[in-house]
C-alpha cells in the first residue's frame, strides 16, 4: 500500500490550509505555524524510516504546501504566495503596501501577520524558492527604485516615473 500524501499532526492549531491531512493557518498563529514546516537543518534522524519521513515531509513542503498555501490579504482575499510580493525592511519603511506589490507586479505583498518574529517564515520561503517552489517577489531597493524614477543608471535622469506617488504632507 502506497501513501501518495502525508498529514502531519497539526489539526489541533486549527490551521485551515489542507496537504495532504495538514492543515496551517499562517495567520492564527505564524510562530506556530512556520515551526509546522520542515527545512532542512530539521531532518536530523540518522538513517532508516524516520529520516526518510523527514525528508518525505521536506519535498512535500516544498512542492505541495508552497503551492497550494493560500494567505489572507487585506483588499485581495486569499492568495497564494506566488501571486504575492516581499519588500525588504528598509522598503517596507519608505513604501506601502500597495506601492511594493505594484513594483513587484503582483497582487499583494507577504502579509505582515502572516509573518513570525524569529524570521523562520523567510527561512522557509526562501528554501522553497531555492527547490523551485512557489515564493514570493522579492522587491530590492534598485527595482523599486528603477520602477517608480526609471531607469536612472545610465543617464542620472529618470526615464519615466511608472507609479503614482501619493503627495507627502
Amino acid at each position: 500500500m502506497g501513501i501518495d500524501t502525508v498529514g502531519l499532526p497539526v489539526t489541533e492549531l486549527k490551521l485551515p490550509l489542507r496537504v495532504g491531512g495538514a492543515q496551517f493557518d499562517l495567520n492564527l498563529d505564524p510562530t506556530v505555524a512556520w515551526q509546522c514546516l520542515p527545512l532542512p537543518h530539521d531532518v536530523q534522524s540518522p538513517k532508516g524510516p524516520v529520516h526518510d519521513l523527514e525528508k518525505r515531509l521536506l519535498a512535500l513542503a516544498r512542492a505541495r504546501v508552497s503551492n497550494e498555501l493560500r494567505l489572507q490579504t487585506s483588499f485581495r482575499g486569499d492568495l497564494g504566495i506566488a501571486d504575492l510580493a516581499v519588500g525588504n525592511e528598509a522598503l517596507s519603511r519608505a513604501l506601502s503596501e500597495a506601492e511594493i506589490a505594484q513594483v513587484a507586479e503582483h497582487a499583494a505583498v507577504f502579509p505582515p501577520a502572516a509573518r513570525d518574529g524569529d524570521g523562520r517564515w523567510q527561512d522557509v520561503l526562501d528554501d522553497w524558492a531555492e527547490h523551485d517552489g512557489a515564493a514570493p517577489e522579492t522587491v530590492t531597493v534598485a527595482r523599486a527604485l528603477n520602477v517608480l524614477l526609471g531607469d536612472v543608471s545610465r543617464t542620472g535622469v529618470p526615464s519615466r516615473p511608472t507609479v503614482q506617488r501619493r503627495p507627502t504632507r
